[in-house]
């Protein structure tokens, strides 16, 4: 048979527990107010700042061998360059660059990726490096708005983010024909060769098509039709995302980025 604990023994193992249960909740409140952040520092002991991409999506990431060469790892190598540390480019799948962050394979994620808003409370998304956003492609430049477009003819390759844009205008406007090719390639080059008045696309797409082109279009992006990408980190390494959003913000003030830009774009 158990002996019953006595009541002054029970009162100060209550009081232990309460003031364990306190001293807790004191080290999590501390915790969050302060959270451990060893993001910057372990790149700064290693000199290595290790960057996740996914190598299928030229212009920005691709092999060329047994090397990764595009917009992103160029981007990827600016960035580290200006951290004062070397980049250890780190070869995923699309599927698995938010498990490889995560599991803290990698410090950052540089691959063309969008802010997506259901990942918000397990990364962070920087500011953004490049828009691949909509854009309004023509020899005229004043058809560069939906409302000019009026009574035009616009090329957009079917099925398309693009397509979808024509129909929802074509709904708001009295008149606007709309010619639908394969790809977006055959609508651009009906709008270079003014076959229709202007031509939608993806923003990459279009600078693609018009490099080397004698007759450039002119490119508009469309109002609301922006589709930024960022580079992404772990929530909690707000001391790294802070670093990194500052030497993006540097590279885009003093033309770097655009310079990396125009070299695959």
């Amino acid at each position: 048979m158990r002996r019953p604990i006595r009541p002054s023994l029970l009162r100060r193992i209550i009081a232990s527990i309460l003031l364990g249960v306190l001293y807790l909740d004191l080290i999590l409140w501390w915790k969050a107010l302060n959270p451990y952040d060893p993001s910057l520092e372990r790149v700064q002991t290693s000199g290595i700042l290790r960057v996740g991409m996914d190598p299928t999506y030229p212009p920005f990431a691709t092999y060329a061998g047994d090397q990764i060469i595009g917009l992103d790892v160029d981007l990827a190598h600016e960035v580290a360059a200006r951290m004062g540390v070397k980049v250890q480019i780190v070869s995923l799948g699309i599927d698995g660059l938010y498990d490889a962050l995560q599991s803290d394979q990698v410090d950052v994620l540089i691959s063309a990726l969008m802010c997506d808003p259901y990942r918000l409370s397990q990364v962070i998304y920087t500011r953004p490096y490049y828009d691949a956003g909509q854009v309004i492609a023509s020899l005229n430049p004043d058809l560069f708005t939906m409302r000019r477009l009026e009574g035009h003819t616009v090329a957009v390759e079917y099925g398309s983010l693009a397509d979808e844009l024509s129909r929802r205008w074509m709904r708001r406007l009295r008149l606007l024909d709309v010619s639908r090719f394969v790809t977006a390639d055959e609508a651009l080059q009906a709008a270079l060769q003014g076959k229709v008045d202007a031509a939608i696309s993806d923003q990459v797409t279009a600078r693609l098509f018009l490099r080397g082109q004698s007759d450039a279009l002119n490119l508009a992006p469309i109002a609301g039709q922006g589709q930024p990408y960022c580079a992404a980190l772990r929530v909690g390494y707000l001391k790294l995302a802070k670093v990194i959003n500052a030497v993006l913000e540097e590279i885009d003030a003093d033309q770097t980025l655009a310079a990396i830009i125009k070299r695959w774009l």
